[in-house]
């Protein structure tokens, strides 16, 4: 791969769309999800007929080829983002430079947000190095039927996210109440996909083939992660309204390792049901961890106190 693809690559990957999502950012900030919601999707409904109109148009497409075209892609996408933003939401985006305070404040959301990637998707890649390819294949077809299951979760995410820094600046008892409240609806829509795609796994080899079947026990043991992770995510969003991104990143990042550590063992033996098992004590333990702290919190600053602390 040349350097020429590679920062072709970058740039509409690292630089353009990342301006789009900083887009659907603002929308979430200014309480107008639906607006942010919009624009990526207008974005990536341009990059899908950007590829269509590549691979049409192309006769003998190359990676260089596809790279400059989604560099391109990505370029107008966030034009459109800049366009939307000034229109729709009345913002005015201008180039400068990050504040210090900034920086240093995104970059605990940066670490944290990498921590929970890493979290989320080292049993898949540790899985692929230590297992025979027909484990982490049954493993990730599982993981592509529950994925579904995370809409809801975080739609409600992102449709709340800007309630919990409001309710942070006036307390913590009411970002606590709001996070109780949004779990259960987040959990039980989680729970009852969970339950359904439990019931519904033995359809797999009758929709894909028999060579599946091993698929469906795989499926039925991952079916309930999305409602661990529901369990877990609005608490975190919480204390990140209340300035506590340093408590969600000592998690994030203890919880990955833990998860790291315990596929590294497991795997090596049960292969795909020792990453299960390490992903689901990963999640718990987050799950505890992160309401532990949300109840000290509200015990310790009822009435926004912790702002002091930010």
């Amino acid at each position: 791969m040349s350097i020429r693809v590679l920062l072709a690559l970058a740039l509409g990957e690292l630089v353009f769309s990342q301006i789009t999502y900083t887009g659907r950012f603002c929308a979430q900030a200014l309480d107008r999800p639906a607006n942010g919601a919009q624009v990526v999707a207008t974005v990536w409904a341009l990059r899908l007929l950007a590829a269509i109109v590549y691979l049409v148009a192309t006769p003998d497409p190359t990676l260089a080829g596809w790279s400059y075209f989604h560099m391109t892609a990505s370029f107008v996408g966030a034009m459109l983002t800049v366009f939307a933003l000034n229109r729709v939401l009345h913002l005015r985006p201008r180039v400068g430079l990050a504040r210090a305070h900034d920086i240093r404040r995104g970059l605990g959301f940066s670490l944290t947000i990498g921590a929970s990637y890493l979290k989320n998707d080292a049993d898949k890649t540790l899985l692929l190095t230590f297992a025979k390819p027909e484990a982490a294949g049954l493993y990730s077809l599982a993981y592509r039927v529950i994925t579904p299951l995370y809409v809801p979760v975080r739609a409600l995410a992102d449709s709340t996210f800007a309630r919990f820094f409001r309710e942070g600046n006036q307390s913590a008892t009411d970002t606590y109440r709001l996070a109780r409240r949004t779990t259960f609806i987040g959990g039980g829509l989680t729970l009852a996909g969970g339950i359904a795609t439990m019931a519904c796994a033995p359809l797999l080899p009758w929709l894909l083939g028999e060579k599946w079947e091993p698929a469906v026990v795989a499926t039925q043991w991952l079916a309930f992660v999305p409602f661990l992770v529901a369990l877990q995510m609005y608490a975190f969003n919480a204390l990140i309204g209340l300035g506590r991104q340093k408590e969600c990143l000592f998690v994030t990042v203890g919880a990955s390792v833990l998860n790291i550590g315990l596929n590294l063992v497991l795997i090596p033996r049960y292969t795909w049901k020792g990453s299960t098992a390490a992903t689901i004590t990963a999640e718990m333990i987050s799950i505890a961890a992160l309401w532990v702290l949300l109840r000290r919190e509200v015990h310790r600053a009822p009435s926004g106190e912790h702002l002091r602390t930010i």
